[in-house]
């Protein structure tokens, strides 16, 4: 699947699900779930719905936080399936013939990756000239924001930038915003890494970055030679927020995007880059599909404010980076928003990442199985993406609320 999936293509869209429903009964099989998978084999997609419903996911990312354990003595079974449909990423596993340290089998992970290389860029995704990323967890946001840096550096836009000054160079944009850091996202330490000079490292982490806007300006900064302010669009609703878009901490909104011109570091290939964060206001958002207990961004409506700032969604030509485990529910949330705004996009290609070594290893069953719940699911049980939240219709929940 070098090519991953255009969410905009139909045939694209319809050549992955097709796969995936011959293989998705036996992605379940591998990872325990044998009567599920007869279901699925059967056709009894309604009755392996409701189990979905009750012992897989809750919203979140995937088995262990729902009712299902997955062993581990079963990953080896699983991985090669799910790395079949580019879920796993650039992970190598272990092959028959391999000196396989005792312990471990064939299809267990010999090398994590949390993103590729240069040489692993389909050219749907060099063909962009806009890479977004999704905001996360600091760490999360570490492996997507490196991931849009490498393809944007790598694109046919940076190259005809290079030649051409008057070109304007590829851009990033930062799906992110006013969720409060929490003290668990500290827990690796690796915020650390993305300091300024003039900060105490020996902080927490929610000291140091209160809003994941912060954490992730402070990772591309880390990332860049340079990296100046050249707008910033102001929130015109900022002194009269409802009740319900107003943090307990933070506060509203005051500003919605801020437009950066940057230049990678050397070792990055001395890109240069237009950087757009988009800033989500909290809302409290109770009863939601992943909604957040506190008052956070969702992705819907912090994708409606960059929607709005866009002239010629038509003309777009995009790749959308999130960790697997998220790159359908995002995808078909991104094109979901476009249908509801009635701004038709012209491109979006998706390619993944892998969440942070240390946060795989803290949740491994977890993030790996539920891929087969997030993207595998969504888009074998629904309709075509562009046409359906199939998030939802597996989950058996209602429709995602686009009105507000």
């Amino acid at each position: 699947m070098a090519e991953g999936i255009i969410l905009t293509d139909p045939e694209s869209v319809s050549s992955h699900r097709d796969a995936l429903v011959a293989d998705l009964p036996d992605m379940f099989a591998a990872a325990g779930a044998t009567e599920q998978a007869q279901l699925l084999r059967a056709g009894r997609t309604d009755e392996f719905v409701t189990w979905n419903n009750n012992m897989v996911s809750k919203g979140a990312h995937g088995f262990q936080q729902g009712n299902f354990p997955v062993t581990p003595d079963r990953e080896a079974d699983l991985n090669p399936i799910v790395q079949r449909h580019d879920m796993i990423g650039p992970v190598r596993l272990w092959q028959p013939g391999d000196d396989i340290p005792e312990g471990q089998r064939p299809g267990d992970i010999a090398e994590y990756r949390i993103i590729g290389d240069a040489s692993t860029i389909s050219e749907s995704v060099r063909r962009a000239s806009v890479f977004i990323a999704q905001g996360a967890t600091h760490d999360g946001m570490m492996g997507r924001i490196d991931n849009v840096l490498l393809a944007a550096a790598n694109s046919r836009r940076a190259a005809e930038a290079a030649r051409n000054p008057s070109v304007r160079p590829p851009e990033v944009v930062m799906f992110t915003g006013m969720r409060r850091t929490e003290a668990r996202e500290g827990f690796t330490g690796l915020y650390r890494t993305t300091l300024p000079a003039d900060v105490d490292p020996s902080k927490p982490i929610e000291q140091i970055h209160l809003t994941e806007a912060d954490s992730a300006l402070a990772i591309l900064r880390s990332r860049c030679q340079r990296f100046e302010l050249v707008d910033e669009l102001g929130d015109p609703h900022k002194d009269h927020k409802p009740a319900d878009r107003l943090h307990p901490e933070l506060g509203g909104r005051t500003w919605i995007t801020r437009a950066y011109s940057a230049k990678l570091t050397e070792d990055r290939g001395g890109t240069e880059l237009a950087v757009t964060i988009v800033n989500g206001e909290p809302v409290w958002s109770e009863g939601r599909l992943n909604a957040a207990p506190k008052a956070a961004p969702l992705a819907v409506e912090t994708m409606k404010d960059w929607f709005d700032t866009l002239q010629d969604t038509e003309q777009l030509e995009a790749a959308l980076s999130v960790t697997y485990a998220h790159l359908a529910r995002i995808g078909s949330e991104l094109l979901a928003q476009s249908q509801a705004m009635d701004r038709p996009l012209g491109f979006i290609a998706l390619f993944g990442s892998m969440p942070q070594p240390e946060t795989w290893r803290r949740i491994i069953r977890d993030e790996a199985t539920g891929l087969m719940a997030h993207n595998g699911s969504n888009l074998v049980l629904g309709e075509a993406v562009p046409q359906t939240k199939a998030f939802n219709v597996l989950l058996g929940r209602p429709e995602y609320d686009l009105s507000r």
